[in-house]
């Protein structure tokens, strides 16, 4: 069953986002989280900036030399 959020519903939160999002708080990194669910970098990096402006929250913390880690929804 899809998930929805918006006005309305009108996005769905794909099962992509979802392993995503899971493979960056395993492996700490967008490169490597990307690699795991066999994306390029730049899908995944347009899959979180889509979602952040839909929802005007980040969903993770880049840190150049530091990685990437999930932040807080509040």
């Amino acid at each position: 069953m899809p998930w929805f959020y918006g006005e309305n519903s009108a996005h769905e939160l794909s099962d992509e986002l979802f392993a995503l999002l899971n493979a960056i708080q395993k492996s700490g990194a967008l490169r490597s989280a990307a690699e795991t669910c066999q994306v390029s970098y730049r899908h995944a990096w347009g899959l979180l900036q889509t979602l952040e402006q839909n929802i005007g929250h980040p969903l993770v913390q880049l840190q150049r030399g530091k990685g990437a880690s999930l932040t807080g929804l509040v």
